[in-house]
């Protein structure tokens, strides 16, 4: 993966569960794309296993203003220029973080 930098990464101190999904780290980057090879990316350092015929898929439930992808402990969102701090807080709402940025 290219040095591009991700916009805002947070980490939990503990596991955070989200629509149903745990999770302890959060990383919300640019378009769509970029997302996704960033989770795939994931993939490959964490030694993620994905089985035969398996591949990583949107869980964002089709929605046109942002992408999740979720591998291991890392949930990859998508910011576009439409997506906003607030929105950003809406999916961090459940736990307070440390942001690394």
């Amino acid at each position: 993966m290219n040095s591009e930098k991700l916009y805002r990464m947070f980490y939990f101190e503990s596991y955070v569960t989200l629509m149903g999904l745990l999770f302890q780290f959060v990383c919300f980057g640019g378009s769509p794309s970029r997302m996704k090879s960033f989770a795939f990316y994931m993939v490959k350092e964490l030694k993620y296993k994905l089985l035969a015929g398996q591949t990583l898929e949107d869980i964002s439930k089709g929605s046109d203003r942002y992408v999740l992808y979720k591998v291991g402990p890392v949930l990859s969102v998508s910011v576009s220029v439409e997506m906003n701090y607030k929105e950003e807080n809406l999916v961090l709402y459940q736990s307070s973080s440390r942001d690394f940025d």
